[in-house]
């Protein structure tokens, strides 16, 4: 009887676990649907927008206009000389593409806000850049994990596993992206703080990149060292990020920075 009821455990559990799988990538599926639908209704009144980001210390102002590609809402960002550059909602267009090849692996709270981890265990299904220049042609996403927010199907966070060649090498590049503070801005949710951290540089770039990185490093501090008290003051408080920031990249490979909105503005046409 024991051996029966054991029998009868074992199989029920493998029923269970073999039924699982295609359950959880369809719920992948709709948590990706859900997210890139509710993007499109809320970008359906946005023609254009600009913003104004402080980024490493710079004010950076960027214009983007909406175009439909595969019937879906892109933004495009304009710049005065001609170049294209798609913005981040770029993503939710995207998230059709690793529907089919996504799974959860659970929930995990970011940013205080419950979500989904969406996995793809091969980006190799997604275009992530057409635009994407031949100095960086050798970088290549290999797996990616997506948190959507359960409530309101926001992205809060999304960890980029890939390798690049560098001389004959193939090394290991890492990027987590958290995207915080989402505010509404006449009835565009954007994100105002965006927290970056890039790993493998020192890996990635060749001796000579290196060197030339500890050298530029060596001689912005000399440079500093010779001003006077009050010219050292300013240029320390205009690039004491900066500054940092090589030296982190110098000394660990690792780069972490800041992005920042100070002003958005929604279907107010190009400032240029």
């Amino acid at each position: 009887m024991r051996a029966k009821l054991a029998s009868s455990t074992i199989l029920a559990a493998l029923a269970v676990l073999t039924l699982s799988t295609p359950a959880a990538a369809q719920d992948a599926k709709q948590v990706l649907t859900e997210a890139m639908e509710r993007y499109e209704q809320r970008m359906a009144d946005v023609d254009n927008f600009t913003v104004v980001q402080d980024v490493m210390g710079y004010e950076i102002t960027n214009y983007f206009e909406k175009r439909i590609v595969d019937g879906h809402p892109v933004f495009v960002m304009k710049d005065m000389t001609g170049d294209e550059m798609e913005d981040m909602g770029m993503l939710y267009s995207q998230f059709m593409e690793i529907a089919d090849h996504a799974t959860i692996e659970g929930t995990e709270t970011v940013d205080g806000k419950a979500c989904y981890a969406v996995h793809v265990a091969d980006m190799s299904v997604v275009d992530w850049d057409p635009q994407m220049g031949e100095e960086d042609a050798d970088f290549r996403p290999k797996s990616g994990t997506f948190y959507i927010d359960r409530d309101d199907s926001l992205l809060r966070k999304m960890v980029i596993d890939a390798e690049a060649e560098r001389e004959g090498r193939t090394v290991p590049v890492a990027m987590e992206m958290m995207l915080q503070d989402y505010r509404e801005v006449d009835g565009f949710i954007h994100p105002f703080l965006t927290q970056m951290k890039i790993s493998g540089f020192e890996g990635g770039m060749s001796e000579e990149e290196m060197a030339e990185a500890r050298e530029s490093l060596e001689e912005i501090k000399k440079q500093m060292e010779e001003m006077d008290a009050a010219q050292r003051k300013m240029m320390e408080s205009m690039m004491k990020g900066q500054i940092e920031r090589l030296e982190e990249m110098v000394e660990s490979g690792e780069i972490n920075f800041t992005i920042k909105v100070k002003e958005l503005r929604v279907n107010t046409g190009s400032p240029n």
